[in-house]
């Protein structure tokens, strides 16, 4: 298990213990956020917790609600139930403040796009991804995200059939950026679309 996650399920346990639910909460909501990373039912299991104990007390405005309820809807979009998976983002979005919290915003956003392409709303999405990957700018240390937000950004840019604007975006990535599985399946994707499956071949 990993050490922040060892943090905060001790920090859950005291607060429990000690009868302060609103560490419990937001405990629980972050530890979903860690959780997720390695599996979308645990994640989301934890998110349902942190979001039932938020409600019970009315703490449904704090953004470490809009926390939980991300989790959880990115669980629910991978198992394709769409509709629920929307109730809980916009839950989500409407806590998160992108000045104040830039991360944040940007994995929300982040949901909301991958959320759109699976429902084949191609613009949406990307007009989502290119907010996501904008505010991931602004970020001083590098998310974890950014690989995963730039790579459906690209592959948004080859749905909607734009692929001179995916080719620019592509171009000015990083060297670092272009040597990632993420952005190499979006790398892939163009080169299909643009009729050479040589390069596809070679970009995975």
């Amino acid at each position: 298990k990993d050490g922040v996650g060892r943090h905060l399920e001790s920090g859950i346990a005291l607060a429990r213990r000690t009868g302060r639910p609103y560490l419990e909460f937001t405990g629980l909501a972050y530890r979903a956020a860690v959780a997720v990373r390695q599996s979308f039912t645990r994640g989301a299991a934890l998110g349902r917790k942190a979001a039932a104990l938020a409600e019970r007390h009315g703490w449904s405005d704090d953004p470490a609600f809009g926390v939980a309820c991300r989790v959880v809807a990115v669980e629910l979009t991978w198992q394709a139930r769409l509709e629920e998976a929307e109730h809980w983002l916009q839950s989500a979005e409407r806590t998160v403040r992108a000045e104040a919290q830039p991360a944040m915003s940007a994995a929300t956003r982040f949901v909301r796009g991958v959320l759109e392409t699976a429902r084949n709303r191609d613009s949406a999405a990307l007009a989502a991804f290119q907010a996501a990957e904008l505010l991931a700018r602004r970020l001083a240390s590098r998310h974890f995200l950014i690989p995963l937000i730039r790579a459906f950004l690209l592959l948004a840019l080859v749905r909607l059939g734009q692929t001179g604007q995916a080719g620019q975006f592509l171009d000015g990535l990083s060297d670092a950026d272009r040597g990632r599985g993420e952005i190499a399946v979006g790398e892939a994707a163009l080169r299909l679309a643009t009729g050479d499956p040589c390069a596809a071949t070679v970009a995975l």
